[in-house]
């Protein structure tokens, strides 16, 4: 209930009602993260901070958990202790940028030289991957289709049923691949009858 009050905004009921499940269970670590997050906008960084501290005491280097944390202390204007804390996720995560982009939004409270943003802005760039180039792209409408069916249940299961009537009367100008995210047992009828349709599996 609690998360599906903040997935609204409304902080308030989802804060009252993550105290309901913590006076159940003191130590349920879901609502204890949850209050750290939505303790903020309703006002209460303190509570937030202190949701989150108790949180960490529980299960460490949780990067989200972290980051509520860092918000807390810069809702408190505490904005040395996030700061610090950053620099420890930093640590951490050297390739997480969400780190690098709540440095660099705490970067504006401070008194800091020109040069010191402009390597935090580097550091930020280096975590960014840039995708590949997209290779060419055939517009030809006669061009042969191509189909990806990822799953982990190309088995005896339910979810497996649903593609069978599909699998039936593939047109022979498709290129059908089955990416397979279990081991395929080949003693298993499903299997055994989606390998004879699909005749290529990853």
């Amino acid at each position: 209930l609690g998360n599906a009050y903040s997935a609204v905004g409304r902080f308030a009921e989802s804060a009252a009602a993550y105290r309901k499940a913590l006076e159940l269970y003191p130590d349920f670590l879901p609502a204890l993260h949850g209050l750290s997050g939505v303790l903020i906008p309703v006002g209460d960084a303190a509570g937030a901070l202190a949701a989150g501290d108790r949180a960490a005491e529980l299960r460490r280097d949780w990067l989200e958990l972290d980051l509520n944390r860092v918000d807390a202390f810069d809702a408190m204007d505490r904005h040395d202790r996030a700061m610090a804390m950053l620099e420890e996720l930093k640590r951490r995560h050297p390739f997480e940028p969400t780190i690098r982009a709540r440095l660099l939004q705490l970067m504006n409270y401070l008194p800091l030289p020109a040069e010191a943003f402009a390597e935090a802005l580097r550091d930020y760039a280096r975590c960014i991957v840039v995708p590949p180039a997209a290779g060419a792209f055939d517009r030809n409408p006669e061009r042969p289709l191509r189909l990806g069916i990822l799953s982990p249940d190309l088995r005896t299961h339910s979810v497996a049923f649903f593609l069978d009537a599909p699998t039936r009367h593939i047109p022979g100008d498709w290129h059908v691949v089955a990416f397979s995210a279990s081991a395929p047992n080949p003693a298993d009828p499903m299997t055994r009858m989606l390998k004879e349709r699909i005749r290529e599996w990853v």
